[in-house]
């Protein structure tokens, strides 16, 4: 059986995310260790030859030199996060303390094969890549075919199937010059391209620098509020206005207040969710607590831009989205607010959702109309979807 080196190492990083609870670099962990496990082992390569023949004797061998998967000269090797796209400028994530805390538990790592794994903090996703002939660019598809969650059970660290997880297809484009850099969206089947409103990551090949990033990105200083995140804040209830004063706090419990600032400049969280990302980066249970009760977001209106942002990544019903948002830790009045606010068309969303099954397995209408219900879709909203893919 061939030996997956990619979900080996996958699970070596978060194991040391999760039992260790430390606070190492684990991209430089992770990228030593990838770069040792991807090379050919000596030892496998050694038994291959009989018992009894010395090495280095002149006897002609007969060996199978396996096929390169297309792309792999050019991809092959672990990538890592190194910018992201925000409001249509680039940002160095390095250049913001709360930017790389998000990311650096985010790998993407190519195997010769045509088999690809990408490691999103506690979430493995294993597929296989091809060139993309229909685009001007250089690009190749990321065809999802597992989604598994790790976690801890027994001490040990499992591989737990993600229920409800996304078969997700990514586009990745390489820019034109960089060889070190390209650029991770989501795929949209319907327009062939890259998935509108979204904000791409930005890889780059573990050790190496992006002259990409490097030339392109906005300079933010380390600020850590990051750069031009007025509109979010005002879409976040104004959080910095509403800081409290703290003089009677611990060190321990600003920083976490400030770290929890930095997160929701960037993205939206549920009042547990937060909490949990701020005691994954080494806060006490009761630092993050302190922030999440003093950061002054309005919970309701996270999940509001938690359902928008999940929109633009993939298709859901009301009552899927509501479950989505629930499990991200809003309470079901917030989840409720999320998806009755965000503007859905539940209709297009059935449509959308049909077409996204159909680019991976064939479905007759009847079938697909049932999977779009089993999705919670309405039975009219499944009909209307399953017409439209076809």
């Amino acid at each position: 059986m061939r030996r997956n080196v990619v979900s080996i190492v996958a699970i070596m990083i978060i194991a040391s995310i999760l039992l260790c609870s430390c606070g190492a670099d684990t991209n430089e962990q992770a990228s030593s260790i990838l770069k040792t496990e991807s090379a050919p082992s000596v030892v496998e390569e050694e038994s291959s030859v009989s018992e009894g023949t010395a090495i280095g004797v002149s006897e002609n061998i007969e060996t199978e030199t396996p096929t390169s998967a297309d792309g792999y000269n050019i991809l092959g090797g672990t990538w890592e996060v190194g910018g992201i796209y925000y409001r249509n400028k680039i940002i160095d994530i390095n250049d913001n303390d709360a930017l790389s805390g998000l990311y650096r538990s985010v790998f993407l790592s190519f195997n010769e094969d045509g088999t690809y794994s990408y490691l999103n903090k506690v979430f493995l996703h294993k597929g296989t890549y091809l060139k993309y002939e229909k685009s001007a660019e250089e690009s190749f598809l990321l065809k999802t075919d597992t989604v598994s969650r790790l976690t801890v059970e027994n001490d040990k660290l499992v591989e737990v199937e993600a229920e409800g997880g996304d078969k997700t297809t990514y586009i990745i484009t390489l820019i034109d010059g960089d060889s070190s850099t390209f650029v991770f969206s989501e795929f949209d089947s319907i327009t062939g391209n890259a998935k509108a409103n979204d904000d791409p990551l930005i890889f780059v090949k573990s050790d190496e620098d992006s002259e990409y990033i490097a030339e392109n990105k906005t300079d933010i200083s380390n600020n850590s509020t990051g750069p031009d995140t007025s509109e979010k804040s005002d879409a976040n209830n104004s959080n910095t206005d509403k800081t409290p004063i703290t003089s009677n706090a611990t060190s321990g419990e600003r920083n976490a207040l400030k770290k929890a600032m930095d997160y929701l400049a960037y993205s939206a969280f549920s009042y547990s969710g937060l909490i949990e990302q701020l005691e994954y980066e080494g806060y006490t249970n009761a630092e993050a607590t302190f922030a999440a009760d003093n950061c002054g977001a309005d919970w309701e209106e996270q999940a509001l831009l938690k359902a928008e942002e999940y929109l633009n990544y993939s298709a859901f019903s009301y009552n899927g989205l509501i479950e989505q948002l629930e499990y991200e830790g809003f309470s079901e009045k917030e989840a409720e607010h999320g998806a009755n606010n965000c503007g859905a068309d539940w209709n297009d969303q059935a449509v959308k959702k049909a077409k996204e099954y159909l680019a991976y397995t064939s479905f007759s209408y009847d079938g697909l109309v049932e999977q779009l219900v089993y999705e919670g879709f309405s039975q009219s909203q499944a009909e209307y979807g399953a017409s439209k893919a076809y």
